[in-house]
Order: C-alpha cells, then sequence, then structure tokens
C-alpha cells in the first residue's frame, strides 16, 4: 500500500491548486466598455510640434521643417499603432507614408481644443509624497513690491489635456471606426535637457522626447493622460536613430497607461 501514497498525496495537491483557483473569480465592472476595446490613434497636430534641434536635424537629413515634423508625425504614429495593438486592436488615421484623410483630420482638430492640467501622480507617488513629503515653500499670493509684481513659481508639472468643442465628434468617429478609445497626441516636443549650463558648454547634455497625449472613451471622459517622456544622446542627429533610440520607449509608457487603466477596471475577488 505504501507505494500509492504519493500518488495520493500528488492527486490532493493538484486538487487544492483546482479549488484554490476556483475561488479566485475576474470581476470586469459591466459600466465601463474600456477594457481590451479597439483604439483609435489620433497623431498630433503640425502645429503642436516643438523642438529645440531641427536646424541640426535639417542640416544631417538635408529636410526643412515641414518634412522634419512629417517624418517624425508618420513615424511616431507607426510606431505607437505597432505598440498599442499588442494589447488593444487599432485604428490609425494616418495609414501611409504618403497619404492621409486630410478631411478627417480637419474634422477632428476643429472639433477639439487643448489646456495646461496637472499631471495626476499615481497611488504609489502620492504614498511616497506622504511618508517622505517634500519640503516646499508656503503658496503665496501674487504681491506688488516697489512696484514690480512678484509671484511664487509653479512647479506642478502640466500637460496638454484633450477638451473636446464638438460633442458629437468621438460618436461619429466611433460610427465611422468602431473605436471605443480615441487617443489623441496633443504635443510633441524634442527639448534640450541639461542641469546647468557647463553641459551645455561641454556639449555633455542630452535631449528629450516629450508626447503630450490623452485617450478619451466614447462619451469625452479622460481615461488616462500625461506626458511620455524619454532621453536620447544629444550627438544623435539621424532622424532614424532618433525614432530608433526614443519613440519606442515613449509608445511603450502610452500603452502601459491605457493597460493600467484597462486593469484598474478587474477586480480579483477571493
Amino acid at each position: 500500500m505504501n507505494k500509492f501514497v504519493p500518488l495520493l498525496v500528488l492527486l490532493c495537491v493538484f486538487q487544492g491548486l483546482f479549488c484554490k483557483a476556483q475561488d479566485s473569480t475576474i470581476d470586469i465592472n459591466p459600466s465601463d466598455s474600456a477594457v481590451h476595446k479597439k483604439t483609435l490613434i489620433i497623431p498630433f497636430e503640425p502645429d503642436m510640434y516643438m523642438s529645440d534641434m531641427d536646424r541640426e536635424i535639417g542640416g544631417v537629413n538635408q529636410l526643412n521643417q515641414p518634412q522634419i515634423v512629417e517624418r517624425f508625425r508618420i513615424a511616431f504614429d507607426r510606431v505607437l499603432d505597432n505598440t498599442v495593438q499588442l494589447k488593444n486592436e487599432t485604428h490609425t488615421i494616418l495609414h501611409d507614408e504618403t497619404t492621409a484623410n486630410e478631411s478627417q483630420l480637419v474634422e477632428i482638430y476643429s472639433g477639439i481644443s487643448f489646456v495646461f492640467t496637472p499631471i495626476r501622480r499615481s497611488e504609489k507617488e502620492r504614498l511616497i509624497t506622504k511618508v517622505i513629503p517634500k519640503k516646499q515653500a508656503p503658496q503665496k499670493e501674487a504681491t506688488i513690491k516697489n512696484g514690480e509684481v512678484y509671484t511664487v513659481r509653479d512647479t506642478i508639472e502640466r500637460y496638454m489635456k484633450t477638451i473636446l468643442i464638438d460633442t458629437t465628434l468621438l460618436e461619429r468617429l466611433h460610427e465611422k471606426t468602431k473605436a471605443e478609445n480615441f487617443l489623441f497626441i496633443n504635443q510633441f516636443e524634442l527639448r534640450n535637457s541639461f542641469e546647468d549650463v557647463m553641459q551645455l558648454q561641454n556639449d555633455t547634455y542630452e535631449r528629450e522626447l516629450r508626447v503630450h497625449y490623452s485617450v478619451l472613451n466614447r462619451e469625452g471622459k479622460e481615461l488616462s493622460g500625461g506626458i511620455a517622456k524619454c532621453k536620447f544622446d544629444n550627438r544623435i542627429k539621424e532622424i532614424s536613430r532618433i525614432v530608433a533610440v526614443s519613440f519606442p520607449c515613449a509608445a511603450q509608457q502610452i500603452s502601459k497607461a491605457l493597460v493600467d487603466y484597462e486593469q484598474s477596471l478587474v477586480k480579483v475577488k477571493k
């Protein structure tokens, strides 16, 4: 009989694991349609492009400023599409390297506006702030001294947020594309990034890609929003290399923000 003991123990272990798995069920909030739904990606408007390095980029790549903007615009749209579609079905309006649905983009850009909004901190960041509070000078209102206005410098980081002017825009886009989520790239920046002037003088500074974005559902509620940031060496000036070293990083941050929101809708019951 002893030879059957290991088999009985093994069966008991499997039975215990099976029972434990049955105790855990996934509950998705049925009132929210954001979980793994089709996402429409809207590229940034050319006027929302800002750069500290276009003269250098233009010289190395033999491109004028509008050409630089369009190259970055199409490239980021493609990288973002390839990244987001790993988790969500996607639809992108910039569908190839030479043409775009201009009438649809004009309709979208005419139906939205932007506002600078404080970036929402994650629960983890809020907890860290509570445990290790940052020392800050008390906030003061603007005052006048010797005829000059003095104000306290605002250190709160803000991002460019999508605001709907046309309240029927997203429903119309849903009818055309069947998308449930709408990922707006609001502003695209290439900025010099240095701690002090010596880094600039010694050519040891970095550059930073900053992509402002908002994810809205069909009702116009913002599901996620912020700035994706990625730094790279200031000596990199070829567009293909800038795309390779910074775009996937920023796209992954945006995709993760959407996935994190979706996961917040999934509750594990024990």
